[in-house]
C-alpha cells in the first residue's frame, strides 16, 4: 500500500486525530465501525495488530 503523507502521523496526538477523523467520517457514511479489524503487514519485521472499536455511552456533561 502506498503511503500518503496526509495520513503519516509522527506523534501519538496526530495518530489519535486521524483515528477520530476516520471513525467520524465512516459513521457519517453509515458504516458500522463497531468491532475488530486485523491490521496485517506482509513483512515479518513489522508487527500485526488488532484494532478494536467499541461504542461508548456519552456522559451527561457532554
Amino acid at each position: 500500500m502506498k503511503r500518503d503523507r496526509e495520513f503519516d502521523p509522527t506523534t501519538r496526538a496526530e495518530f489519535e486525530v486521524l483515528v477520530e477523523t476516520l471513525v467520524h467520517a465512516a459513521h457519517e457514511n453509515q458504516i458500522d465501525v463497531d468491532g475488530g479489524i486485523d491490521v496485517r503487514h506482509p513483512s515479518s519485521d513489522v508487527p500485526d495488530w488488532t484494532v478494536e472499536i467499541t461504542r461508548i455511552e456519552k456522559s451527561r456533561f457532554e
